[in-house]
């Protein structure tokens, strides 16, 4: 013979399943931990595709870009990479004495210079001799990891 108790714990167990179903429904809102992709406010720069992936395209002679996240006040330098010939030619770490807390880094190299500071990224790449280089840029803010991606064009 079942008892009130029995079906107490029985409307329990089917409460705790429905709270548990409803809560892991995708089209809640970040509170959930699904995070809107960075949206990088709209620039004049000249773009290129090269393997399924956009890429700014550098002069030979170098240039300065400037890049502003319109969605997330604070965003983080994670690393970056330059590729030269298919070879990673090298790793970008942001410089841990000339970087100021979390939120002010700075990576300077013979290849590129970056400073991320708040929601803003200031990327000079450097002349370029030899053949056409790759340059990867990684910006993260929480789980959402975004890229500036630059290529190029040797002498």
């Amino acid at each position: 013979m079942k008892t009130i108790q029995h079906y107490f714990q029985s409307l329990v167990c089917l409460s705790v399943c429905a709270f548990l179903l409803i809560s892991c429904h995708k089209e809640e809102s970040d509170s959930l931990g699904i995070w809107t992709p960075v949206i990088w406010e709209d620039t004049d720069y000249e773009q290129v595709q090269e393997d399924g992936n956009d890429y700014f395209s550098v002069p030979s002679d170098g240039g300065s870009f400037q890049f502003h996240c319109k969605n997330y006040d604070i965003i983080t330098f994670l690393a970056g990479e330059v590729k030269q010939e298919g070879e990673t030619l090298l790793h970008i770490p942001f410089d841990e004495e000339k970087s100021i807390g979390k939120y002010f880094k700075i990576a300077e190299n013979d290849i590129c210079d970056v400073v991320v500071e708040g929601s803003d990224v200031s990327v000079s790449i450097k002349p370029n001799d030899g053949t056409v280089r790759f340059v990867d840029i990684d910006i993260a803010y929480g789980d959402v990891r975004s890229f500036l991606r630059f290529k190029q064009n040797g002498k």
